[in-house]
């Protein structure tokens, strides 16, 4: 399996690692050319929309058209909202938290599916907005955070995002990533 994480080469060093230590394939690139040839697509938690531009086209090909699996974690799951500047890909609104949300929280699953046999758990989060979108089926896991309850996982075909940080979140963040690289080899 061949996992490109898209990001400038020296960023996402938990998710290049974390890939090598599950036996896979992966680098990081910011050449659209070698983005074709992934088997999956990770968007890391520090994207920059600037990586983007001028392959926003390129990149919408591959996970809307040829249906490349993606994980956007963080603001790579910001990315995805049809509100930014980024791929505009899943309809939906980025919102303010009341306050910034930095340390651990719990996430509960609405999607049993995505989330099998793990039931509510509890991860890093370290964000000052969230998505909202406008579909909420897609919403597989949501978080409360002072009073603002929000989606912390979304879910739809072949896009999986996530609010919470994997490389922050430990033993949990690594199971999440082979759940992701299970789904991504159907």
């Amino acid at each position: 399996m061949n996992i490109v994480v898209v990001a400038e080469r020296c960023k996402p060093v938990w998710e290049l690692e974390c890939l090598r230590k599950l036996g896979v394939g992966c680098r990081a690139t910011t050449c659209a050319l070698e983005w074709k040839f992934a088997d999956a697509l990770i968007l890391p938690a520090d994207l920059k929309r600037t990586v983007l531009y001028g392959k926003t086209v390129a990149l919408r090909i591959l996970i809307e058209d040829c249906q490349v699996p993606v994980l956007g974690i963080d603001n790579g799951m910001h990315l995805l909202m049809d509100d930014t500047a980024g791929l505009g890909i899943l309809p939906g609104k980025i919102k303010p938290l009341e306050q910034p949300h930095k340390g651990w929280n719990d996430v509960i699953p609405k999607n049993p599916g995505v989330f099998e046999g793990i039931g509510k758990f509890s991860a890093f989060f370290c964000h000052s907005h969230y998505c909202e979108p406008k579909d909420r089926r897609c919403v597989a896991a949501v978080t409360k955070y002072s009073t603002t309850t929000f989606p912390s996982a979304l879910v739809e075909g072949n896009i999986s995002a996530i609010q919470f940080r994997l490389d922050k979140s430990g033993e949990f963040g690594i199971r999440m990533l082979e759940r992701f690289l299970k789904r991504a080899k159907r």
